[in-house]
């Protein structure tokens, strides 16, 4: 399963290379993962645009990040 199944609303904007979201992650052996790249894909999420998402599964921090600066983090809360 991918690991960022849970974001609703996710995509990867059209692009040269017909890459798709798979394509674009990569995952650490603690959980932690990234997806997109710096420069050659656009992630969409609720219509705005970013280069890449990383994943803190130490945290539970998702970041939005745009030229290699965060413009927005969600945490993530399991509530019992």
């Amino acid at each position: 399963m991918d690991p960022y199944y849970f974001i609703d609303d996710l995509s990867i904007a059209p692009n040269k290379d017909g890459l798709e979201l798979h394509d674009i992650y990569e995952v650490c052996p603690d959980g932690t993962w990234t997806l997109g790249q710096e420069t050659s894909a656009i992630i969409v999420h609720k219509n705005e645009k970013y280069n890449y998402l990383t994943f803190n599964n130490e945290t539970k921090e998702l970041s939005f990040i745009t030229n290699n600066q965060v413009v927005k983090r969600l945490s993530l809360s399991l509530n019992p």
